[in-house]
């Protein structure tokens, strides 16, 4: 129910919707850019892994081997060492899945990941 007072007159309207509510971890993939959303850079956890990493790495590239380069390889090294790695979801693979832009998926946080 909507009330409201426009130039001295009031006014009322009602209006009923129906609003589905999802899990924070469930985008819907009708705009791949929702993504960024799970991209938690400031998150304290993932912040001290970088950092962890980045300093196991400080110094230890060479000269041939760009020092972005390097520290994304240490990074990709250390998840790796972490243990994780990408598992197709059996029962929704994100090539079919994403071709219904209603579907709701799963996603993890990085530090329901971690």
């Amino acid at each position: 129910m909507l009330e409201y007072k426009l130039k001295g007159k009031s006014y009322a309207n009602e209006y009923i919707e129906t609003l589905r509510m999802y899990d924070r971890n469930s985008p819907a993939w009708d705009d791949d850019r929702k993504a960024v959303a799970f991209v938690t850079a400031k998150d304290p956890m993932v912040l001290e892994f970088a950092k962890n990493v980045a300093g196991w790495t400080k110094g230890k590239s060479g000269r041939a081997v760009n020092a972005n380069l390097s520290m994304a390889m240490a990074l990709h090294e250390a998840l790796r060492l972490y243990g994780m790695t990408y598992v197709i979801d059996p029962t929704t693979p994100f090539a079919e899945f994403s071709k219904d832009k209603l579907a709701v998926d799963f996603l993890q946080f990085p530090r329901q990941t971690l």
